[in-house]
């Protein structure tokens, strides 16, 4: 293009900090998880809108919306054909411009229809750009091994499901396979399964990958026959750096290997073993094809070749006006939706959904549980990526049992089928589903009852007649007398050696994932568990058994501070471990506390415990417990539990709720519970809510968990009150309390948002614990902290374990102020909200001020008061000398629209958010002037006249952020069309107030003045106050730091619309 570009990326979904920083870099603007009105807004102002586009739930849900006038160009980054990745009819209607990855797309039916006048100007091929720049200074490296490269997504969703087993058929000597991309246990397993696992090396994500090209000897690129793949920017790198692939003719992958010239196209596996085989034994051939591919890439694949093209596509497009259009103005569900994405490939969806044929359904849903590990994918627009985003379809939970069910997965499945009935499909078809799952695990009386009334409403429906005859003779199989049922609730230990698991769980827990999880952790010597399971590094094999012994030993201290953070110590507590392995922790607990017991799934580890434990503190007892209950253990019973490197094992969510419930049993009320798991960014981790297959070990590798998810299961379906939840990568750790008898239920949640203001937090704290109300029990305090890289945290949980009601909440990285209240106001319990900026503070009867206006005036929606100004940091409401305060007018808003008269401390009901909902995160300064303008209109807000608060005017911070307030403010008066109704801003003036009244405020301490200049009247002395102060007392000039406060910085509350033009310089807006 001729003209100058301005790049900006709307992320639908979180995007990678990697990525986002790496797009900063190169000058572009990004706004991660947009909403709705950001996103009409940023199109609206747009000349031209890209789509990178693949099937995802987000996608469409955007694309059926309705949008403004745009020029739209879509960029499928799919080959088109395989489901979920279908381009439709519909998608090539809807765009200006389309842009396919591969010339294998245009070959499709879906292009050979349109006609030609559409399909000239408006298709066109521009392969996928690949970072060559990363190769730069490439050159091959001597090795000692044939090594065969695999780079790219380590996924059955994409490679070859039977690659470790085509590869270990290769007859070469001393073969190496290098895999790299996310780690997958499953192919680990494989290798040991077949004997061959020395041959493979598992190298996870690589992010330095020309390291790896410089030792490979052949590209080994085997993917699955209905990938969606293109482009491949993996196998683009590996032809230009000269590495011969091999490749099976899938997707777009024939279209980038010309067989025989740039490497070996394949049909089928023993054709791939014999192609590695002749490039081993004919190095002159691999010399001649990686030649060969290392110069048809340079001429292909080029980056300047693909931006050239997408410039001329924008400069095409820039000659056309834009246009609106609509996919779609009727309402419908997810199902619907997902069988629209799927185009001519949904047939079995379609009449799953829509037909009352009841040979018809059963056939086409045997069908859709045989569905490929691509259409049934999580996260790439397959069923479950649509189940997770439309939990409340009960068609695509139907699906997703059927899937489960035929993966043997069948308590999810279950769990999958009951919400498919509770919302609504209720066609005794799911009922019969639901029997063959509980049948499978046992679940006998279920499935009894079930069948039942299946043959009730299908009396001729004779599967369900033989199932039912099935059940019955299970169970007289496995009667079990009386006699014996009493015998067994009477052991102390509820897991043999034989490893059973308690009769009265078995029908709800996933006793054979249970099974395989015991006899991983059930090692054969004391130093296995330490250091193969418990305690592992990457350097553990090259250390000495004393440089061991040290590391573990260190490790006890970095872990111990961890578990106790935040946590009230007290000598005389009752503590428990989940999972306590070999008692590392509790040897060194034991001597802090009354008593700490453990439990453990594994009865090798209580006996190494045992052993480890038998020189320390013997203040507690081991118990084996079967790996979901506390059984042995009485309600009440404990003041502290804790787990740590467990539940990031654990590959079931039946498991992880049982245990969370009995948790939350056995704690005492007021106890606290401390738990530590990983977050998605951990590699081959499962989904929160994953059901472990029954058959397959996991090995360390349990479910991953968002602070949502966690929030989710410990908050909402157990009980727990939030008391901090920390998220560092890839760790998640939380820390939740038993509700009291007596329940709290604050009247106002105070929200306290930090990053980087450790020199302000611990006087914002200490103000806040001295408000009246929160004196009276009806404030909770909610601090985020928004990865700030000082240590904020640690005063947050020092006040935490002295007082009650404090909530911390860190972040895994930073984000913006109006995301960090949103986040507050979310777990928030009390009916009014107020925030409470670092570095200003309130008098100490200010919440109990409002709080009670809000309560005596049930029209008010919002009350603000005015401040008191200082330029002292850290100064106190008792003490302060600042001799000017902010003088809001009565609420107006019309006077709202001339300037944000709010001021920076204000209180306003919590049901507002579920009425016109949250601040908009993409503002850093202003977005609560945005939400004041938006609820203005309606709401009816006061103004208290009294000064409730102290305000600190950080002038450096001014400086700093003026430009951004200035810029914020001014869209934000645009958007609300008063830029454009010509309304005058106003500059917000502050008023003199003079010692006398300041010192017949409330909450004063009372002071002695000696005047520099002494009146000739001594009488006077006592009576005439001076009515500055700033001459009379000077204060030292303080140059403080830049100060995230509650708006990223100073004033925003009363200065983001141009108030104080010499503090805030902008733009002549009129």
């Amino acid at each position: 293009m001729g003209i100058a570009q301005q790049h900006g990326i709307l992320s639908l979904l979180p995007g990678l900090p990697e990525a986002v920083s790496l797009a900063q870099t190169e000058g572009m603007y990004v706004i991660n998880q947009v909403n709705q009105e950001t996103i009409w807004r940023e199109i609206e102002a747009a000349d031209i809108v890209h789509f990178h586009f693949w099937n995802n739930p987000e996608i469409y849900e955007l694309l059926y919306s309705e949008l403004p006038a745009m020029r739209l160009v879509l960029w499928f980054k799919i080959i088109g054909d395989k489901a979920p990745h279908i381009i439709t009819k519909e998608l090539l209607e809807y765009t200006d411009f389309a842009i396919v990855t591969s010339p294998y797309t245009l070959e499709l039916p879906i292009f050979e229809n349109i006609s030609s006048e559409k399909k000239n100007p408006s298709i066109d091929v521009v392969y996928g750009i690949a970072d060559f720049d990363r190769l730069r200074d490439f050159k091959p490296q001597s090795h000692d091994t044939f090594n065969v490269g695999y780079i790219g997504t380590v996924d059955f969703a994409k490679m070859h499901s039977n690659y470790v087993g085509m590869s270990a058929k290769i007859n070469i000597p001393n073969v190496k396979f290098i895999v790299c991309g996310g780690m997958n246990n499953y192919l680990q397993q494989e290798a040991e399964k077949l004997g061959v696992r020395e041959r493979f090396d598992f190298r996870g994500y690589v992010e330095d990958i020309r390291s790896v090209l410089e030792i490979l000897d052949v590209f080994g690129y085997p993917l699955c026959e209905d990938t969606y793949a293109t482009s491949e920017k993996s196998l683009q790198e590996a032809m230009w750096a000269g590495v011969p692939p091999v490749v099976f003719p899938y997707g777009g992958v024939k279209k980038l290997v010309i067989h025989n010239q740039t490497g070996l196209i394949v049909n089928n596996e023993v054709e791939y073993k014999n192609a590695i085989e002749y490039l081993y034994f004919h190095p002159e051939e691999r010399l001649r094809l990686g030649r060969n591919a290392r110069e048809y890439a340079r001429q292909n694949f080029h980056p300047e070749q693909a931006t050239k093209k997408i410039n001329e596509i924008y400069d095409c497009l820039l000659q056309q006006p834009k246009r609106k259009r609509r996919w779609s103005i009727e309402k419908i569900s997810g199902a619907e939706l997902f069988i629209q994405s799927l185009g001519n490939a949904a047939s079995n969806f379609s009449v799953s959904l829509t037909s009352a044929n009841i040979s018809e359904l059963l056939a086409v849903e045997n069908q859709i549980a045989g569905s490929s590990p691509v259409l049934c994918n999580r996260d790439g627009g397959g069923i479950f990526n649509y189940r997770n985003y439309y939990s409340k379809d009960g068609y695509l939970r139907l699906w997703s049992g059927l899937v489960l069910q035929k993966q043997g997965q069948h308590h999810q499945a279950i769990s999958e089928f009951t919400a498919a009935i509770s919302l609504g499909c209720n066609h005794w078809r799911i009922w019969f589903y639901l029997a063959i799952s509980a049948e499978k695990i046992n679940r006998l009386d279920l499935a009894e009852k079930i069948l039942l009334q299946v043959r009730e409403k299908a009396p001729n429906f004779t599967p369900a007649t033989e199932i039912f005859q099935k059940v019955l003779d299970k169970k007289e199989k496995s009667k079990l007398s009386k006699d014996s049922v009493e015998e067994q609730s009477k052991v102390k230990n509820l897991v043999d050696t034989g490893s059973k698991i308690s009769t009265t769980l078995s029908e709800s827990i996933n006793s054979r994932q249970l099974g395989l999880q015991r006899q991983f952790w059930n090692v054969n010597s004391l130093d296995k568990a330490m250091f193969e399971r418990v305690f592992t590094d990457s350097k553990i094999n090259t250390m000495s058994p004393q440089e061991k012994m040290e590391a573990w030993e260190n490790s006890v201290l970095s872990s111990t501070q961890k578990v106790l953070l935040g946590i009230p110590i007290k000598t005389e507590s009752k503590v428990l471990e989940i999972g306590c392995g070999v008692g590392r922790l509790i040897k060194y607990l034991r001597e802090k506390f009354a008593r700490v017991d453990g439990v453990d799934i594994s009865e090798k580890m209580i006996q190494f415990a045992r052993q480890y434990l038998a020189n320390g503190k013997q203040n507690g007892e081991l118990y084996v417990n079967n790996g979901c209950d506390l059984q042995q253990l009485a309600d009440e019973s404990y003041d502290f539990v804790y787990s740590t490197i467990v539940f990031q094992h654990i590959r079931s969510i039946s498991i992880v709720k049982s245990y969370f419930r009995e948790i939350f049993r056995v704690l005492k009320p007021g106890g606290y519970f401390r738990l530590q798991v990983h977050d998605y960014s951990a590699p081959n981790l499962g989904n929160f809510d994953e059901e472990g297959a029954e058959d397959r070990q996991y090995y360390f590798s349990g479910n991953a968990y968002t602070d949502t998810q966690l929030k989710d299961l410990l908050l909402v379906e157990t009980g727990f009150d939030l008391v901090s939840l920390e998220c560092s990568k890839p760790w998640i750790w939380v820390t939740v309390k038993h509700p009291e008898k007596q329940v709290f239920l604050p009247l106002v949640s105070a929200i306290v948002s930090t990053y980087n203001s450790e020199k302000f937090i611990r006087g914002c704290l200490e103000n806040l614990v001295n408000q009246t109300l929160y004196q009276k029990g009806k404030v909770e305090i909610i601090i985020i902290d928004s990865a700030s890289a000082e240590k904020e945290g640690a005063i947050a949980q020092e006040f935490q374990s002295k007082y009650p009601q404090i909530i911390y909440y860190r972040t895994p990285e930073r984000e913006t102020i109006y995301a960090a209240w949103n986040r507050a106001i979310k777990i928030a319990r009390g009916n009014y909200i107020t925030n409470a900026n670092t570095d200003d503070r309130h008098r100490p009867d200010a919440l109990e001020k409002m709080g009670d206006y809000l309560n005596n005036n049930p029209d008010t929606s919002l009350v603000y008061a005015d401040q008191l100004i200082t330029t002292l940091p850290n100064d106190s409401w008792a003490k302060t000398q600042g001799n000017k305060c902010w003088n809001w007018p009565e609420f107006d808003y019309q006077e709202l629209e001339r300037r944000c008269i709010i001021g920076p401390q204000p209180m306003w009901r919590k049901s507002l958010h579920q009425k016109y909902g949250y601040f908009r995160s993409e503002f850093k300064v202003a977005g609560d002037y945005e939400f004041w303008l938006r609820i203005g209109k309606t709401e009816k807000f006061a103004r208290f006249s009294e000064i409730l608060g102290l305000y600190f005017e950080n002038k450096q911070g001014l400086e700093k952020s003026s430009t951004r307030a200035a810029q914020e403010t001014y869209d934000i008066c645009l958007e609300y069309g008063i830029i454009q109704r010509g309304v005058r801003r106003k500059i917000s003036v502050t008023k003199d107030i003079s010692e006398a009244e300041l010192i017949c405020l409330p909450f004063r301490e009372s002071q002695r003045y000696e005047l520099i200049e002494k009146s000739r009247n001594p009488a006077s002395e006592l009576t005439n106050f001076p009515e500055g102060g700033s001459e009379k007392f000077p204060r030292r000039n303080w140059e403080s730091d830049s100060v995230e406060k509650s708006r990223d910085a100073t004033s925003q509350s009363t200065n983001f619309s141009g108030e104080e033009t010499e503090k805030f310089p902008r733009r002549n807006w009129e």
